[in-house]
């Protein structure tokens, strides 16, 4: 988790200087949902499926549409 959050912290050091994004809002949201299906999932103790969202078009730093 440290090396994440100094990697994190590299990257936003990077991002005030260029303006090049590395964790834009459709990852972050994705992220988030994702955690709140295993929260789901965990507090039932059945399984979650998970739909497509409305961000999944938006640019992700993932498949190289961010910046």
């Amino acid at each position: 988790d440290e090396l994440a959050i100094a990697q994190v912290l590299l990257r936003m050091a990077e991002y005030t200087r260029s303006g090049e994004a590395f964790y834009g809002l459709a990852d972050a949201s994705e992220d988030q949902y994702l955690s709140l299906l295993i929260a789901e999932a965990a507090a039932s103790g059945r399984a979650a499926s998970s739909q497509e969202r409305p961000w999944v078009n938006s640019a992700s730093v993932y498949d190289g549409r961010a910046g």
